[in-house]
């Protein structure tokens, strides 16, 4: 069995030879007959379409249960940053996002891959938002996203200093690509935690360059290579009092608020590039 999974539409597209069918995030149990032209119909301007093959369904609702609760994550993640909402809304987000990490383990994983492709704006209020959240899961998720703000800033910068030749004939079309794969596929994350020293990079760049829809991308081993290699050059050039000064100040802060896969054929019809953390802005199909 094929599937197409999306937390953000809160849909998943399942194919078994011939015969498509659709499961949604409020009745994982029942399944909807479809048909191929229905696909951007379900999942419109989804922008974390991930494609599975050799999945069982009962892998496939569990994979598909876990994006939705990464997606869920990000959203009040963002709420809970955002210094333009009411601060009885900011403290319920701090509550039910302790709440569903703690009912969904995995759920932190799939909102990193979004919210460590990209660094939080200026204007994100992590401290605020670390007073108004309590001691558990919630926090604890804040808190790690917040410490690795230096690191994503370094991936995106050596991400974009890959010189244009190394893509191909066609640089800004595969740029955007491998961009939107990487971060889709979690490679963004994964070169952020080994960055930050939390993983090994010998183990992730070797998964990087395993995964399909990576391998799909023209001149791909050298895409990944480059990047890793620009990475290490950021992180050498990089002042290291800098670096030291800014954490010390992150967690001075904090300590004062205290007190997978494959992608098969029918993925070729989208190619997902959106990146920037967002409130959600298309309603799920139901």
């Amino acid at each position: 069995m094929e599937a197409v999974l999306s937390g953000q539409a809160g849909v998943a597209l399942l194919g078994d030879g011939g015969t498509l069918s659709s499961i949604h995030v409020h009745d994982l149990d029942t399944s909807v007959a479809r048909r191929a032209g229905e696909f951007h119909y379900l999942f419109g301007a989804a922008s974390d379409l991930v494609f599975v093959e050799n999945i069982s369904p009962d892998n496939a609702r569990q994979e598909f249960q876990a994006a939705v609760d990464g997606e869920d994550a990000t959203q009040l993640k963002l709420l809970l940053l955002a210094t333009d909402r009411p601060e009885d809304i900011r403290r319920t987000a701090a509550e039910e996002l302790s709440e569903l990490l703690s009912a969904s383990p995995h759920a932190a994983a799939c909102a990193e891959r979004l919210l460590l492709s990209t660094a939080l704006p200026h204007e994100a209020d992590v401290p605020g938002a670390l007073l108004l959240s309590s001691e558990g899961p919630g926090r604890d998720f804040l808190q790690r996203v917040g410490r690795l703000q230096p690191y994503v800033r370094r991936a995106q910068e050596a991400f974009e200093a890959i010189p244009e030749d190394v893509f191909g004939p066609s640089p800004e079309d595969c740029r955007t690509a491998a961009d939107a794969a990487c971060v889709r596929e979690g490679v963004v994350r994964q070169f952020v935690l080994a960055a930050a020293g939390d993983l090994g990079w010998q183990g992730v760049v070797l998964a990087a360059l395993q995964i399909p829809a990576v391998r799909s991308l023209p001149n791909h081993r050298n895409i990944v290579m480059r990047w890793k290699s620009n990475l290490n050059v950021v992180e050498q050039t990089t002042a290291i009092q800098d670096d030291l000064s800014v954490m010390a100040a992150v967690d001075a802060q904090w300590e004062d608020d205290a007190g997978r896969r494959r992608e098969p054929k029918m993925s070729a019809k989208y190619r997902p590039h959106q990146r920037t953390p967002s409130y959600r802005s298309s309603q799920r199909v139901h």
